[in-house]
């Protein structure tokens, strides 16, 4: 009769078991690359400058000719939806709201007052 070596197998069944926890670390360090290029992507593609050059506009147009206000205020939102394809709503109460919303980022603030 043939002896059975044990041993071999437990050697092969060791070797499955790392394959399989190496590749599942692997697996998990690839998800978590992505997630962090998600978040990332997300926060290069936020509009602050565009967003900043709108206020900066409105802070104008509210120092400006109160009969022009209705005028400069359409411009803004042409120029914006031809140049930049955002949609630009801005709204004049006693207060000031803007609506950004460029497909990818939609952003609304309302200004009470302008302390600059």
């Amino acid at each position: 009769m043939a002896i059975i070596h044990d041993e071999a197998q437990w050697i092969v069944m060791l070797g499955l078991i790392i394959s399989f926890a190496i590749l599942f670390l692997a697996l998990v360090i690839n998800q978590s690359i992505l997630v962090g290029q998600t978040t990332a992507e997300s926060a290069l593609e936020f509009p602050k400058s565009d967003i900043l050059d709108l206020k900066n506009q409105i802070r104008e147009i509210k120092d400006s000719d109160v009969a022009y206000r209705d005028d400069l205020i359409n411009d803004i939102t042409l120029i914006s939806i031809q140049r930049k394809g955002a949609l630009v709503d801005i709204i004049y109460n006693p207060t000031w709201q803007i609506h950004y919303n460029n497909g990818v980022t939609e952003y609304t603030e309302t200004i009470v007052h302008w302390d600059y």
